[in-house]
């Protein structure tokens, strides 16, 4: 019986040491979350040639291009640089873009979790080449944290670009954040335009 006992309390003991664990989990989760709101405002520097993708969802590819494009052609590579899939692009205007990626490689098979990076090659009417350059200075104007990854939301508070914490390579620079916005069920602050 006391063996019985001692099997009960020892349970016991475990299961208030996995619920206090869990609480700290949440604590630290939210003064994280706390942290990156206070990035808010500032100025970064994105590569936007490179984005993660998790298997079996949509990754939004964000790009900037100068003027209008007639012809574009989108290319994934992996991380050892070899061609994942191409895709020839509808027609597209001057500012940010974003195609929605599918994951379905070239041979039709749903690509792994991973690192990837984009090629952008576009054309104007006239046929001339548009330089494209994947590094491009943005404000955070939000954050998000769908899928437990932290993504900030840059430029047009608006019609804000998601980008991922990875792809951020320089910070600089302090604005004011001004007014709460409700999203997703995570409070954001957004910078009014």
């Amino acid at each position: 019986m006391a063996t019985q006992m001692a099997q009960i309390t020892s349970v016991e003991q475990l299961k208030n040491v996995s619920t206090s664990l869990d609480k700290l989990a949440e604590k630290s989760s939210t003064s994280d979350r706390l942290a990156m709101s206070m990035m808010i405002g500032k100025s970064v520097t994105v590569d936007k040639g490179r984005f993660t993708h998790q298997k079996a969802t949509v990754s939004p590819i964000s790009f900037d291009l100068p003027e209008a494009a007639d012809k574009i052609k989108l290319t994934v590579l992996d991380e050892h640089g070899d061609e994942v899939t191409k895709h020839d692009l509808d027609p597209m205007g001057a500012g940010p873009n974003t195609y929605n990626w599918d994951g379905i490689n070239a041979s039709s098979i749903q690509s792994p979790s991973a690192i990837y990076t984009v090629r952008i090659e576009a054309e104007n009417k006239q046929g001339a080449k548009i330089k494209i350059n994947p590094i491009a200075k943005e404000t955070i104007v939000g954050v998000t944290f769908e899928g437990g990854e932290t993504n900030f939301l840059v430029g047009d508070p608006k019609n804000p670009q998601k980008v991922n914490l990875k792809n951020i390579t320089r910070m600089e620079g302090d604005a004011q954040p001004k007014g709460i916005v409700q999203q997703n069920k995570v409070v954001e602050t957004q910078i009014n335009a």
